[in-house]
Parts: C-alpha cells; structure tokens; sequence
C-alpha cells in the first residue's frame, strides 16, 4: 500500500490528506457529541458526578493516582 501512495501523482496524495484528515474530524465529532455526558468520575480517589448519571455510585475503589 505505501508503494501505491508513493506512485500516487500528488492531486491524488492531497485528495487521500484531505480524506484522511476529514475522517478524523468526523471520528473526533461523533465521540464528542454521541459519547456518554452522563458519568461517574474517579477524582482524586473519590467518586464524583459527571453530568446526571442513571447509574448509582460505583462501590469499587477509586484510586487516587494513576501515576
């Protein structure tokens, strides 16, 4: 496949850029506004509302760093 990209003529590289990019943008934009508003967050080692989650408050630990 990158020998095809490469023998490309460059319309066709910009056009694939383009197409690439634009499907990122949409990717990006579907996650942002479909995605779940409406979360428990684990906050420094406590549970905390992100939104009007449904979903009762986790009973599992919440650690407070990752790192």
């Amino acid at each position: 496949m990158l020998e095809r990209i490469q023998k490309a003529s460059h319309a066709k590289r910009k056009m694939m850029l383009i197409g690439l990019i634009g499907a990122i943008i949409v990717i990006f934009l579907v996650i942002r506004f479909l995605g779940s508003e409406d979360t428990w967050i684990c906050d420094n080692g406590k549970w905390v509302k992100h939104g009007s989650p449904q979903a009762p408050k986790p009973t599992e630990a919440c650690p407070k760093s990752i790192i």
